[in-house]
């Protein structure tokens, strides 16, 4: 594929991801979420560790920090001590979060389906 091809396929997946957050936005806001948490949450049950999420979403480490941290407080996320290694956070669902996630994605596939 030339590189002008698959510029121009990643700037229209690009558009159609911008237009798409921006469609849902005040559905996601209305969960109390911002779009970057709601993918966060997303990610949480593949990628349970900070470091791991942040090089998965190609996050700094310390933007996906603040990100926890807020859904921490706000109920979303809990932490736990890795067992297997007791420096290391797990992170996990509290039991409202999957719920919420799936209701503030239900607003994207509505609206991104044609």
């Amino acid at each position: 594929m030339p590189l002008d091809d698959a510029a121009k396929i990643w700037s229209l997946n690009y558009r159609v991801l911008l237009s798409v957050i921006a469609s849902v936005e005040a559905d996601i806001t209305a969960l109390g979420l911002d779009s970057k948490e709601l993918f966060l949450l997303a990610e949480i049950d593949e990628h349970p560790y900070p470091a791991e999420l942040a090089a998965t979403m190609s996050m700094p480490k310390a933007t996906v920090t603040l990100y926890l941290k807020r859904l921490e407080a706000a109920g979303f996320v809990h932490r736990q001590i890795d067992p297997a290694d007791l420096r290391r956070h797990r992170l996990v669902h509290v039991s409202a979060p999957p719920k919420a996630t799936r209701a503030a994605r239900s607003p994207a596939s509505r609206k991104a389906a044609p």
